[in-house]
């Protein structure tokens, strides 16, 4: 089984996934569900978001209706429907990357936070941003 919050980083990894089934946690419990792969990252989305304080969106260009990456959309799109605070960081512009993680930690101070955004985006990068926004939080 593999429960959402699974993040596949390459092809490769996601397809392992295809020979598990997927286990989806609702507000009634647990479901055990053969969603197709698409379904299930749309569940695992969804899911986050409800269950997170705050998000953040970590991408590498602008979010917008025509681009490509629907799972960010989505996010920004359930935060918008259930008034859940977010911020979107694009690491490219560090300082101000910072600054919106930084703000949005402050102002809301969420217990669970959800950290999202494209597949390809290179994990020691978010681990640093959070590092500077928890630095600036502290000072």
């Amino acid at each position: 089984y593999i429960f959402e919050g699974f993040k596949p980083v390459n092809a490769a990894d996601a397809e392992v996934l295809k020979k598990f089934k997927r286990v989806v946690l609702d507000d009634d419990g647990d479901r055990d569900n053969p969603y197709t792969y698409g379904q299930w990252l749309r569940q695992r989305t969804i899911y986050n978001v409800k269950k997170a304080d705050a998000t953040i969106i970590f991408l590498h260009q602008l979010l917008n209706k025509l681009s490509s990456h629907s799972g960010s959309r989505l996010t920004w799109k359930m935060c918008d429907v259930l008034k859940k605070p977010f911020a979107i960081a694009y690491p490219d512009n560090w300082d101000t990357a910072v600054t919106q993680i930084e703000g949005l930690i402050r102002v809301h101070q969420p217990k669970i936070l959800n950290i999202a955004g494209q597949r390809t985006m290179d994990r020691k990068v978010v681990k640093q941003l959070l590092k500077d926004a928890w630095k600036e939080l502290v000072k």
